[in-house]
């Protein structure tokens, strides 16, 4: 079974819209954990808390960067052929 991207996309948002705020159209520039979330520095918006943050932002995550450090900490050549 093959599945599209933007299919998958839009069965979990269309999944999750009346449940949970998404954000589109702005990026994230800072992560703050705290013991009952994460404040969140954007680019454009206001700071914000939130409970959870999901980093849909691609194969080299600007969000995952910024939780979790360079990709090069997370990265090695297995020599598969």
């Amino acid at each position: 079974m093959t599945l599209a991207r933007s299919d998958l996309a839009r069965l979990i948002y269309d999944r999750i819209a009346s449940r949970c705020e998404t954000i589109f159209g702005d990026g994230i520039t800072g992560l703050e954990p705290s013991g009952d979330g994460v404040q969140v520095t954007f680019e454009r918006a206001a700071p914000r808390r939130f409970d959870l943050v999901v980093g849909a932002d691609g194969l080299h995550s600007a969000v995952r960067k910024l939780a979790f450090g360079d990709d090069g900490r997370f990265e090695a050549y297995l020599a598969g052929s």
